[in-house]
């Protein structure tokens, strides 16, 4: 259960989002890698449709040495729109095609009736829905925007593999972001986790991109961490910083 001051910090943030959506449309290309291996390159997009909602999507890819051992094409979609309390979610799509182990997940918010509607694989599942609710790919965008003023929230719900569940954030000590040939001052570090599990998400949000993400570290007790580096980032209609695909170098800012 939320606390009233929480409840209050993401009313404060929603709010934000719905006087200034912060974030442009835009283009996005980071180089994946596992364990120090480049194993895959993603794309992500931000686009508002003809009926003013708007579009959150990434494709990943096999590259390097992993192309040859897999086949399996990631793509994760986030559709929302923008209401006097913020952003809402309204549907998600995630898939995973073309290798041996197909998977998939289907989230519709029907706000009017006050349920989250699932299919995953092939198992439904209908849930109670109320103010405050994030599909998990939305909630990376909210945190970009949360950089920009500093409201944080504590805690975010996110509808998830046919659950309600809970993730907490952390706020650790700014720092310097190096990406091949890009630097980012005053880059917010921000954790991210499940509550009831170890597997920690780690975002580096930059100011010179409108507090996106320029590295996402994946880290997994005894598994090696995945590591997500922006390429290249092209505003509408301006374009930001380029970065080169290799693993960035990091230095705590004094």
């Amino acid at each position: 259960m939320r606390t009233p001051a929480a409840l209050l910090l993401c009313s404060l943030v929603s709010q934000a989002w719905a006087d200034d959506f912060a974030i442009p449309p835009y283009e996005a290309h980071y180089s994946v890698a596992w364990g120090g291996l480049h194993v895959g390159d993603m794309e992500v997009t931000l686009s508002r449709q003809p009926d003013g909602s708007y579009q959150y999507k990434s494709i990943t890819d096999p590259a390097g040495l992993a192309s040859l051992f897999a086949s399996d094409v990631v793509t994760e979609i986030s559709e929302f729109e923008l209401t006097g309390e913020g952003p809402r979610s309204l549907h998600y799509i995630y898939s995973q095609t073309g290798g041996k182990h197909e998977k998939s997940e289907d989230i519709r918010f029907e706000w009017s009736k006050g349920e989250a509607e699932f299919q995953e694989d092939d198992h439904k599942k209908t849930l109670a829905l109320s103010a405050g609710v994030y599909d998990r790919f939305l909630a990376q965008l909210l945190l970009s925007s949360c950089g920009s003023d500093g409201k944080l929230p504590s805690e975010i719900r996110v509808a998830d593999h046919r659950e309600m569940v809970s993730y907490v954030t952390k706020s650790l000590d700014k720092a310097s972001v190096r990406t091949g040939n890009a630097s980012f001052q005053d880059v917010s570090v921000v954790e991210i986790k499940q509550a009831k599990k170890d597997d920690v998400t780690r975002l580096y949000l930059a100011p010179a991109v409108h507090y996106l993400p320029v590295e996402i570290e994946l880290l997994r007790p005894e598994r090696s961490t995945v590591t997500i580096v922006l390429e290249s980032i092209t505003f509408s209609p301006t374009k930001a910083p380029a970065a080169a695909s290799r693993v960035g170098e990091r230095q705590p800012v004094s």
